[in-house]
């Protein structure tokens, strides 16, 4: 709405003023909220248990914070890489760590890639949600990487929390002694 659509007659002194629609009441509303963020982050212990059925001295530890709407697949990559190991062979995740091809609940690569898992009731690793593995703090599994060298790592839910806002990069919290090399010159093999 304008002057100009309106037939008043304006004098001279009147020609600043303007016409203003009426303002509406304002709507009464309760303590303004902030939108809640709905995404959780699992905090993990990972520790380098044994190397080619060699228990290490030293066992290696870093804390990950990591979404849980990830994949298993997601995780395994910041694992090895937060080891410093290049994220290139084959792996899985499995309930028993004695013998894990016994395992009531296996998360393997290979059943993602077509090739014939290890545990016969494996799931794949690429649409499996961390959440969904690994559900409630103190829940563990193995974690095993590269069969031919078969890196052995325990994967352990420490906590679960409400983030702030919305990231989904994982970070390593805590990290605690060397891990060793994944391919060590020939000299020292």
């Amino acid at each position: 709405m304008n002057s100009r659509s309106l037939k008043i007659p304006w004098g001279k002194k009147d020609r600043r003023l303007r016409l203003v629609p009426a303002a509406e009441p304002a709507l009464e509303q309760g303590p303004s909220r902030k939108p809640v963020c709905m995404l959780t982050y699992c905090i993990f212990k990972v520790t380098l248990l044994s190397q080619g059925g060699r228990t290490l001295r030293q066992r290696p530890r870093v804390k990950i914070q990591i979404a849980g709407r990830k994949s298993l697949y997601g995780f395994a990559r910041f694992i090895v890489e937060s080891f410093g190991f290049l994220f290139d062979h084959c792996f899985a995740f499995y309930d028993n760590f004695e013998r894990p091809e016994l395992s009531k609940r296996a998360y393997e690569l290979f059943v993602d890639i077509g090739e014939m898992p290890v545990a016969p009731n494996a799931v794949g690793v690429k649409k499996t949600r961390i959440d969904r593995a690994l559900r409630k703090p103190g829940d563990r599994m193995l974690f095993k990487f590269d069969y031919g060298q078969d890196w052995r790592f325990a994967v352990e839910l420490l906590e679960i929390t409400r983030a702030k806002e919305w990231d989904l990069k994982p970070v390593v919290l805590e990290r605690t002694d060397r891990p060793p090399i994944q391919y060590p010159p020939e000299e020292e093999r």
